[in-house]
């Protein structure tokens, strides 16, 4: 998990607090960022596959999951 927050934290740095904050506290947020982490490397393997299909559907869905990710991000309540 460590390896997914970070790479969601090189992302977006300036949030660095709320994603870990919601990472340890948050079921639907640590489900999003799985499932982004999982189609980010499913995306990178289907760049060299020739299939331009498969690589539409994955950014389609890699784009919808980032953006939910970020709206947990943007929801959360600063201290």
């Amino acid at each position: 998990m460590k390896e997914k927050i970070a790479k969601l934290i090189e992302r977006f740095p300036n949030h660095e607090k709320i994603i870990k904050s919601l990472s340890g506290s948050n079921a639907r947020f640590q489900d999003l960022l799985r499932d982004h982490h999982d189609v980010h490397r499913r995306l990178a393997s289907a760049e060299t596959s020739g299939d331009p299909a498969r690589k539409a559907d994955l950014e389609s869905r890699y784009r919808n999951l980032e953006e939910e990710l970020i709206r947990l991000i943007q929801g959360y309540p600063m201290a």
